[in-house]
Formats: C-alpha cells, sequence, structure tokens
C-alpha cells in the first residue's frame, strides 16, 4: 500500500518569508547594536551575539526550506518498504520499517510530533552537514536515537498520519515474523 501525504506549501513559504525578514533584522541590527539595547537585549554585545547566530543560522534553515519546495512532489510517502520523509533535515531521507524500533506521539512543548525510534541513528547522520550533525546529536536522548515527522507542513492530520504509519510498521512486523 503506497499513501502520499502532499506538501503544505503556504506553511513552508511564509516560514521562509518570516526568515528572510528575521535574516534582514539581524543585518540591520548588527550595524548598530547599541540603537537597539532595550530591556531584553541589555547590552550591545549581546545583540552583535544574537545577530550573528541568527546570520548563520538562518541562511541554514532557509536553504532547507527552499529545498523541500523543489524536492519531490511529495512531502512524505509511506509504502511496503519504510517511510520516505522528504520534509527533514537529514541526507538520508528513506527510514526502513525494519529499522524502526518504536513509533509514537511527542507531546513536548504542545507540539504534537511522529516520534520514530531507529536502531542506527549514525546511518542517518553520516552523509548530513555539520549543523546538521550538531543540532540531531541533541534529539538522541536517552540513548534513543529519534526522527521526529511533524505534520506541521504537510496536509495532513496528525491522528490521521499517525495512525497510518503506525498501521503500516505493525503490518510490517507481522509479515517479517510470518516470513521469518
Amino acid at each position: 500500500m503506497k499513501v502520499f501525504y502532499k506538501k503544505n506549501y503556504t506553511k513552508i513559504i511564509l516560514f521562509l518569508i518570516i526568515f528572510i525578514v528575521l535574516f534582514c533584522v539581524c543585518l540591520v541590527a548588527i550595524q548598530n547594536p547599541s540603537k537597539y539595547v532595550y530591556f531584553l537585549l541589555p547590552s550591545p554585545s549581546l545583540v552583535i551575539v544574537l545577530c550573528l547566530l541568527g546570520l548563520i543560522t538562518l541562511p541554514y534553515i532557509s536553504y532547507h526550506f527552499i529545498g523541500w519546495i523543489f524536492k519531490a512532489r511529495y512531502g512524505l510517502e509511506i509504502n511496503e518498504k519504510g517511510i520516505n520523509n522528504h520534509l527533514y533535515f537529514l541526507k538520508v531521507n528513506f527510514i526502513k520499517w525494519d529499522e524502526i524500533v518504536d513509533v509514537s506521539l511527542s507531546n513536548e512543548s504542545n507540539e504534537k510530533r511522529i516520534k520514530i525510534i531507529v536502531k542506527d541513528f549514525d546511518k542517518y547522520l553520516k552523509e548530513s552537514d555539520f549543523l546538521t550533525r550538531f543540532f540531531m546529536n541533541h534529539q538522541v536522548k536517552n540513548g534513543e536515537a529519534v526522527i521526529y515527522i511533524n505534520p506541521y507542513f504537510l496536509k495532513a492530520e496528525k491522528k490521521e498520519l499517525f495512525a497510518t504509519i503506525l498501521k503500516e510498521w505493525k503490518n510490517n512486523k507481522l509479515r517479517s515474523n510470518i516470513t521469518n
């Protein structure tokens, strides 16, 4: 069975525009940091640090969002072999069913994402760039290698997407148990 979920281009482009505006704000603020000192940013050095951080991370994230726009036609594909997630920062987008240890809904900070624990997280990290590896290593919690699927940028309901992934994963476990 193949199930396709389309990308939500409106949300992706909206976030891209927000990142471009924030990048421009960082460019303006770093030229005269003392002008932007107020109670949230009490010193010019803090303004400089935050602007530098924005000037480094915003183009990186924007690059991925632009890639998501022009990449594959669908944002997520679920088939008999696994999950092909085109809306993620990792270079390896395909997760085989037999590499998945657990599937659950994550409810961290009121954001419901689908949490997929995989056996060999390094396989997904090895071809990624430095910043991606840095951020993704922070997702390895309690020895669990976690990949998240965020339905926010898909035209799909969270519960429907989770039910489909869980059903296909369990079906694959049954098929693999029967063949063994």
